[in-house]
């Protein structure tokens, strides 16, 4: 069996609440996904099986990027999320390509600190993600994915509260990858997948977060018979319509956008005929952000899998 290498996180693709509260002063709308949890072979679909993924991720920042990208450090934002994923690969084909499904609903323990507002959400039920349609092609030196899924409002919001743990909207998501395989033996490759997402209005309120489009992958390198991959990961993330009913001061008003790369490490580790584990991490340092916060992120994860026969 090949290494889903960077799958433990697409598996894992799950809403994070990224605090609206308290810092709608100097960050735009923010819509309940997150950056970076695509990496190495973005583009591949895991084998037919079912797996069942815990991640843990966290991200840490103390500065604001405005739109010239001057620094603003009036935060003290740390995010943490610990959350299980379950995805199932079907042996039958669809239109030449196997079906796939991943619900993940998410935990979310958020703490904020800035000089105007200062909160902690707690432990909580965040916003979740389903991908409730993913087909996946295998060629000879290429993997194909398309994919549409959607983020539910499943975690405690109220206009305004400071103990929010979801972003209180609906947010749609189309999806298309391919990983590349630069030699014959497969062992190079370079993926990217792409995604657009529109949200609904925030509930009960006439805000509407703008449509954003993100590019995530990587480039490595498959070892141990393919069974581990190392390499480094990267996203970028644009809005690319603007918020409706959210005010911003000046040096704030225009589209955000984000960007981060660092290193990740994923390896299978068989257990016996039936079963399987994979472990994997990825750190990605956020560079050249602007209306918006930047810091880093760090994910962590474990996936129990059991290949289909």
């Amino acid at each position: 069996m090949r290494s889903s290498s960077g799958n433990t996180f697409l598996l894992a693709t799950l809403a994070l609440l990224f605090v609206y509260a308290g810092l709608t002063a100097n960050a735009q709308g923010l819509a309940p996904i997150f950056r970076g949890d695509h990496g190495l072979k973005s583009g591949s679909q895991p084998p037919p099986g079912i797996y069942v993924t815990n991640l843990t991720l966290f991200y840490d920042s103390d500065t604001i990027k405005s739109t010239d990208g001057s620094s603003t450090h009036r935060v003290n934002l740390a995010q943490g999320i610990n959350a299980t994923a379950v995805t199932f690969v079907s042996k039958k084909k669809f239109l030449g390509g196997h079906y796939s499904f991943t619900a993940a609903p998410a935990i979310a323990n958020v703490a904020i600190d800035t000089p105007f507002a200062g909160s902690e959400t707690g432990i909580g039920m965040s916003d979740s993600y389903v991908q409730p349609f993913q087909l996946g092609w295998e060629k000879k030196r290429a993997d194909f994915v398309v994919g549409y899924g959607f983020y539910a409002p499943t975690g405690r919001f109220t206009p305004g509260a400071s103990n929010n743990t979801g972003l209180g909207m609906w947010s749609h998501e189309f999806s298309a990858g391919t990983t590349v395989y630069l030699d014959k033996k497969k062992e190079w490759h370079a993926a990217t997948a792409g995604f657009y997402n529109f949200q609904s209005k925030v509930r009960d309120t006439t805000r509407k977060v703008g449509n954003l489009v993100s590019l995530e992958g990587g480039v490595g390198r498959s070892f141990n018979h393919y069974l581990s991959n190392v390499g480094v990961a990267y996203f970028a993330q644009w809005k690319v319509t603007r918020d409706t009913s959210i005010t911003l001061p000046n040096g704030f008003q225009n589209k955000d956008r984000y960007y981060g790369v660092g290193p990740e490490i994923n390896t299978v580790i068989p257990i016996n005929k039936t079963t399987m584990t994979s472990f994997g991490i990825r750190y990605l340092q956020e560079v050249g952000n602007r209306v918006a916060t930047q810091g880093s992120l760090f994910y962590m994860s474990f996936t129990i899998v059991r290949p289909a026969h």
